[in-house]
């Protein structure tokens, strides 16, 4: 297992005025065998990021180790990393099993222990029986399954992997999720994965970095990312999220935040300064909707309440999603698990009831 720890890295591209930084002043560091995200929008600089990692794009500036080892000059070929692209890159004129064995021949290992190894990593991607197939012949999962065997068996210091899963439909894309994160921690592989899907990083990363104009933007745990982004950016990116500005009244614990629709009541509030403007952030999941009917039996005491009304509602199957307008006139989503025993009418005058612990106060 190998760590791999960037200080200071710039990628410039262009010169003069026309000067583009794909990657501004990145340091990061990647625990062995942990499973870590780069997460943006296309153009942020994470497939930048990642060449350079692989030996792939020559950084303008800083430093990239494996270990304690200074790689930064080292070419592609030295660096012992095996790289897993969204279109799978298999040779097309090798069988399955010559594809895997591929890496293993490279570094010299004799023809048995190449077979072992081809074996063994196809098993672990249930691609034994496809052996003699070649690329052509399967389908994208199946191909993307023997990619990953290929990584595999290479016996490499890090995975690096390019939006492997980008190609293959939801419902296998899904699937896949599990068996990479699986494979991944089986094999004890350092893996850095490069992805615009909020959904796939959240499920599957052991630690997250926002990235944005070339910047890490919030490193952490997806929960911790989720539930307290360091800025509206990030609350934005990492699924939905209601905003609402305001000015901070009291910082706390707990802090109180006057806004355009009331008071709003939140843990704290400890980057702001009273009187500075801030911005609320709640999860549409983790507010309720009180009806006349519901807010007789509801024990709301503490909680955050504010009218509203139903704009529409959009079932989705397991959820239903609510557009309410507020009395400022701001739109938020309310996400209620279940069918509910039916959606609540367009014009609806309703509550959106939610706790101060669910409500996150950015500063930026």
């Amino acid at each position: 297992m190998t760590r791999i720890r960037l200080e200071a890295v710039t990628k410039v591209f262009g010169s003069g005025p026309d000067a583009v930084a794909a990657v501004d002043n990145v340091s990061l560091s990647v625990e062995s065998g942990e499973l870590y995200f780069l997460l943006g929008p296309s153009g942020c600089g994470k497939t930048t990021l990642l060449r350079i990692i692989a030996g792939l794009t020559e950084p303008t500036g800083g430093r990239v180790f494996f270990d304690d080892r200074d790689i930064t000059n080292l070419p592609v070929q030295r660096r012992n990393t095996a790289m897993v692209f969204q279109n799978y890159a298999l040779w097309p004129h090798m069988t399955v099993d010559q594809n895997v064995q591929f890496g293993p021949k490279m570094k010299g290992a004799p023809r048995r222990r190449r077979g072992e190894l081809a074996r063994s990593q196809l098993a672990r991607v249930q691609m034994v029986a496809f052996g003699s197939r070649k690329p052509n012949q399967l389908s994208g999962g199946q191909q993307q399954r023997v990619a990953l065997a290929r990584a595999l068996a290479a016996g490499a210091d890090a995975l690096l992997l390019d939006e492997p899963l980008s190609n293959l439909d939801a419902r296998l894309r899904l699937h896949m999720r599990g068996e990479l994160r699986r494979l991944v921690k089986e094999t004890h592989t350092t893996a850095v994965y490069v992805t615009h899907d909020q959904t796939e990083a959240l499920s599957m990363a052991d630690r997250i970095a926002v990235m944005d104009t070339g910047q890490i933007v919030q490193i952490g745990p997806a929960r911790q990312l989720y539930d307290r982004p360091a800025t509206r950016f990030v609350a934005g990116f990492l699924g939905e999220a209601n905003f609402i500005d305001g000015s901070c009244a009291d910082a706390g614990p707990p802090a109180k935040i006057e806004t355009p629709i009331g008071s709003v009541r939140a843990p704290d509030a400890a980057d702001a300064g009273v009187g500075q403007t801030v911005t609320c952030c709640v999860r549409p999941e983790r507010i309720s909707i009180l009806t006349e009917l519901t807010e007789r039996g509801n024990d709301s005491a503490g909680a955050n309440v504010i009218p509203a009304k139903i704009e529409s509602s959009t079932y989705l199957g397991e959820i239903c999603q609510y557009t309410c307008r507020l009395g400022n006139d701001a739109l938020w989503k309310v996400c209620i698990l279940g069918h509910g025993g039916g959606a609540l009418a367009s014009g609806a005058q309703v509550k959106l009831s939610f706790s101060p612990q669910d409500v996150c106060v950015l500063t930026k």
